[in-house]
């Protein structure tokens, strides 16, 4: 196709699976490959195609006693590429964050003429750095990333029932996350005027449930 426009198809979460516009699209769909676990830079990363899920990867890596961290969404069926295009998030309690943005270390993008570049956090000027993380694909296609990992962890959960009243009175969120320490989610029913909170705290204790 030349001198028209190009859509990209990717895995369904947005609206970028409406083809009614005119030029051609490419599905992404078969950039889905895990490429390994390997040292990037000095650190420990999981080389991925933008196509891949993070439901398949989250797999792959507990099969080798690695994780991701606290960044992952709750919902699987999401690209990794489409997640980093958005600077996705995940769920923490704490003050270092949960966008996914501050743990990849290099991204390879493919410019219009298709010609591949790598960028590494390492080597790439601070400026452009930023404009290619949470980009909206406007930078290129995301072809691969790769994604400082962790050696797998157990994480101690407790799940609360709180009044409005608890949870939004002086400081007593603040307080909740502070108990929660690592995980936290919270589910907010208005009408019912209450809340259902998952806190999370890592441990070595011995799993004492079922997965």
């Amino acid at each position: 196709i030349r001198n028209e426009e190009l859509k990209l198809w990717g895995n369904g979460p947005s609206n970028n699976f409406e083809l009614c516009s005119e030029g051609g699209y490419m599905v992404l769909k078969g950039f889905n490959t895990i490429h390994g676990i390997e040292d990037f830079e000095g650190e420990e990363v999981v080389n991925v195609d933008g196509g891949v899920l993070f439901s398949d990867l989250n797999i792959y890596l507990t099969s080798h006693q690695k994780s991701l961290g606290y960044f992952i969404p709750a919902y699987g069926d999401i690209s990794v590429a489409g997640f980093v295009a958005n600077d996705g998030h995940g769920s923490i309690a704490g003050d270092e964050g949960a966008d996914i943005v501050p743990f990849i270390r290099s991204i390879d993008k493919m410019n219009q003429r298709g010609q591949i570049t790598t960028y590494s956090k390492q080597c790439t000027k601070k400026s452009l750095w930023k404009a290619l993380m949470a980009d909206q694909g406007m930078m290129g296609i995301t072809i691969s990333l790769r994604i400082k990992i962790r050696a797998l962890f157990k994480v101690e959960i407790r799940i609360y029932q709180l009044g409005d009243t608890d949870v939004f009175k002086p400081n007593g969120f603040k307080a909740i996350a502070d108990d929660c320490q690592n995980h936290m989610t919270m589910e907010w029913f208005t009408d019912a005027n209450k809340s259902f909170i998952t806190c999370g705290t890592e441990t070595t204790k011995d799993v004492s449930g079922p997965d």
